[in-house]
């Protein structure tokens, strides 16, 4: 049976991918899977200034007013302090991802060169496929909840104009339904022109949030992904390669064993750059911060709701969920990147290893001495990321959460 009749190829799994990536200003990626090196692109670097100057512009206004409004104002606070922690999180994504866009680029060429070899591997074909398919079809409900995220944040000042249109623009218009309270510009929002450039502002504000988010995530879901189905891949070789050639030449078993030894010292090589260089600051800033914002969209989703606010009810019920759903999807892809490594050793002791030669016994030992080296994903020795620490989080969250209510109360 030809398996490779069934296979995807890795350029139509991260099809999505390559293109949220040129939205995104890395205008490069158009020649990424083409077999072409890496070239940047000036006009890709205009387009992510003008977004990143927005993003932190509005961040710092954000910031402004939270602090001039604490005392006087505590309803508008209340509001904007998870978008302001929300906005600090989603910051670092998005530059981590362009001030790296060259290591990026190499990493997804060289998983592109390891997936369109895998459809080799008879034995666990089918498995690794679907687990490629699965990681997918969670990515579509990941852009779909953002999706979701987006609309809510620019519903107040699109349905208003909208709304100025379609009935008599002579009619009094309400120049404060923006995106956030009014106060935040500088300039007095009097006029229809006006408020169309705030509006304006404010949603490409919001669509480049939610792109930093996505890009972030997204990333971190496919690579990881792939990373734990080349070790899959990896243990797999190692029975296979000591089955097939115990008997035969010991010279080209030893050689065999050495060239995955190679392979496994990449793949980690791989996983650390991934962990340590891409998402170290991005994983430290959403579990630390991202705990306290997630208690302050609880806060705000009580009092909105008492208050009969249902809309902006519905807006913190919906951070929350996307906040938890993003801590979730971390925890989950660095256990199972874990749980993939440690088949190596595993795969090393259920190999017909007693019947092999001394050499290629040595180069076994080699293999199962690396693989010791437990991966732990997190940031900075700080912050490790699997389930027990999604319970820190609810914890730390429900302390802060009864520490606010106190203080209302």
């Amino acid at each position: 049976m030809d398996n490779s009749n069934n296979w995807i190829k890795f350029e139509k799994l991260l099809n999505f991918e390559k293109y949220l990536l040129q939205i995104f200003g890395l205008l490069s990626m158009k020649t990424l899977f083409l077999n072409k090196p890496y070239v940047k692109n000036i006009y890709g670097t205009f387009i992510f200034s003008i977004s990143l100057t927005v993003i932190i512009s509005l961040t710092f206004l954000n910031i402004i007013y939270v602090i001039s409004a604490w005392e006087n104002d505590i309803d508008s606070v209340m509001i904007m302090v998870p978008v302001v922690f929300g906005q600090i999180i989603a910051i670092p994504k998005g530059m981590i991802i362009w001030f790296y866009q060259e290591d990026l680029y190499n990493v997804l060429d060289n998983l592109q060169e390891k997936w369109n070899k895998s459809f080799t591997r008879t034995e666990i074909h089918d498995q690794i496929l679907e687990q490629a398919i699965k990681i997918t079809k969670f990515r579509n409900i990941y852009v779909f909840i953002f999706t979701i995220l987006l609309i809510v944040y620019v519903y107040s000042p699109i349905s208003t104009i909208l709304i100025y249109f379609y009935k008599n623009t002579n009619e009094s218009f309400d120049f404060n339904q923006t995106m956030w309270p009014s106060d935040i510009y500088q300039i007095k929002i009097n006029t229809f022109l006006k408020y169309i450039f705030i509006s304006t502002i404010e949603i490409y504000h919001a669509y480049i949030y939610i792109l930093y988010c996505q890009v972030g995530e997204i990333f971190y879901i496919q690579m990881f992904t792939h990373i734990s189905i080349q070790f899959k891949i990896l243990a797999n070789d190692i029975i296979t390669t000591v089955k097939t050639d115990r008997d035969s030449n010991s010279k080209t078993l030893s050689m065999e064993l050495k060239y995955i030894i190679m392979r496994h010292q990449e793949l980690y090589k791989l996983f650390d750059l991934m962990n340590d260089k891409f998402y170290s600051s991005v994983i430290f800033s959403s579990f630390v911060i991202g705990s306290i914002n997630m208690c302050f969209n609880i806060f705000q989703f009580q009092r909105a709701f008492n208050q009969g606010n249902y809309f902006a009810a519905s807006r913190s019920l919906i951070l929350t969920l996307s906040i938890f759903f993003e801590m979730t999807l971390y925890c989950i892809q660095a256990e199972i990147i874990c749980a993939s490594a440690e088949l190596i050793p595993e795969s090393v002791y259920n190999s017909q290893w007693s019947n092999i030669d001394k050499n290629s016994m040595l180069t076994l030992q080699i293999i199962m001495t690396c693989s010791q080296k437990k991966l732990t994903c997190g940031a900075y020795g700080l912050v490790n990321i699997d389930h027990e620490q999604i319970t820190q989080v609810c914890r730390r969250t429900f302390s802060f959460f009864v520490f606010l209510d106190s203080i209302q109360s």
